[in-house]
């Protein structure tokens, strides 16, 4: 623990980064605020329209009608733009990019998830470069700065897209998630507002929830973590790993709302600068090929990736235990079975499927490894312990055989 601590607020020998939106506006009733804030982003290109990228669901509600009254009361014209709510293909992307193209914005308000919020980044990429997102796949690809601003305002705690520098799509020929990711791409404008919350229903909060948890732990386990993000991160963890339940069995509960909308924020810098680890490697793939929720995907996967990575993040590990358990154990392994046992609680009250509720059968296995082991993403290379395919699929393997992680070989 003492080493943890010191490792984390020790400054590094070498140079680090942290990138970050211009602007971040967080609270209850920011998003009816911000309007004034993006006025002043577009400047004197006020005078054409906003694009306002939402769902179907969301204006169904009442939660983009009081949005949209704010950016009116600046006397902004707006185009309303109502998506599927889903996650976005490839598709979908092409489809946003062309009707943006036609409208023709001064600047973009994205109100929605993840999928809401990658699609209006996507959207705004291909309005000024042309092409198709699918040109655009992997990182550093975007050629330049948007010359029209992007404001994001999150309705669920759990992406971090409105922080992001990166825009998920599937591609449908082959039903993995792809990616486009750039500085260029990190919204100008990120609002989070707990009150926009309140309505998610409760799956939706436990796959959303479950998703932020595994973003903000990977950020503390990461190579790439440097101690702006460890402090953004461990605190992130501590917020979305306490109230996750809460908010999840209650959705009125304002309290776990807010931290929860709050970890999220959190969670999104930390991962934007340090990045996820290899749940996320294999959600990329399970999530699409069997059509569940990406948080569903993660989630179960988590504790056999918390598991693995135990014997090289022992003493990140053993202090997130500190976090949750009444009585840490003092010796690191003791602490990390707690902390993964706290996961597998929490996962379990959460009504997450297995695989074999989700269609996947034993002859699939294989195959699966060969597409996880294969998927070209960036999570794979960024786990704390190296993967190879026997340890993809043995991961696969357990949780298909429903092993409890702590049984996991490492």
């Amino acid at each position: 623990m003492d080493q943890m601590l010191e490792d984390a607020f020790t400054l590094p020998d070498t140079v680090f980064r942290f990138a970050s939106p211009s602007q971040i506006l967080y609270g209850r009733g920011a998003a009816t605020r911000f309007a004034e804030h993006f006025s002043q982003l577009l400047g004197e290109q006020a005078k054409g329209p906003v694009l306002v990228v939402t769902d179907e669901i969301l204006i169904s509600v009442g939660i983009t009608g009081p949005v949209v009254e704010a950016l009116a009361g600046m006397e902004l014209d707006v185009e309303i733009f109502a998506r599927q709510p889903e996650e976005p293909t490839a598709a979908a992307v092409n489809a946003l990019g062309n009707h943006t193209a036609c409208v023709d914005p001064v600047g973009i308000v994205a109100i929605g998830g993840g999928a809401t919020m990658d699609s209006a980044k996507s959207a705004r990429v291909l309005h000024q470069f042309g092409g198709r997102i699918e040109e655009y796949e992997g990182i550093g690809t975007v050629p330049a700065p948007a010359t029209i601003p992007l404001a994001a305002i999150a309705t669920t705690s759990g992406t971090g897209s409105e922080t992001g520098y990166a825009a998920l799509f599937t591609h449908e020929e082959t039903s993995t998630k792809r990616f486009v990711g750039s500085p260029h791409m990190v919204p100008d404008l990120a609002v989070v507002d707990p009150d926009l919350t309140a309505s998610v229903p409760p799956a939706t909060t436990a796959h959303t929830g479950i998703d932020a948890l595994a973003q903000a732990i990977g950020p503390f386990l990461s190579p790439l973590r440097h101690p702006i993000t460890d402090v953004l991160a461990r605190e992130a963890v501590r917020l979305l790993g306490g109230n996750l339940l809460a908010a999840y069995r209650d959705g009125t509960d304002m309290t776990a709302r807010s931290a929860m909308a709050y970890g999220s924020l959190m969670m999104g810098l930390a991962m934007n600068n340090a990045e996820c680890i290899g749940e996320h490697f294999f959600a990329e793939i399970v999530g699409p090929r069997y059509s569940i929720p990406h948080g569903v995907s993660v989630g179960m996967f988590l504790p056999y990736i918390l598991q693995f990575n135990r014997n090289v993040s022992a003493a990140r590990l053993a202090a997130l235990a500190a976090l949750f358990v009444e009585d840490p154990a003092e010796d690191d392994q003791t602490a990390i079975d707690q902390f993964v046992g706290f996961t597998n609680s929490l996962l379990g009250e959460l009504d997450l499927p297995t695989l074999r509720d989700i269609g996947v059968r034993s002859r699939h296995l294989d195959e699966l490894t060969d597409h996880i082991y294969g998927h070209i993403g960036i999570e794979l290379d960024l786990n704390p312990r190296p993967m190879n395919r026997e340890d993809c699929a043995r991961i696969l393997a357990a949780a298909y055989d429903e092993i409890p992680a702590l049984e996991m070989a490492v």
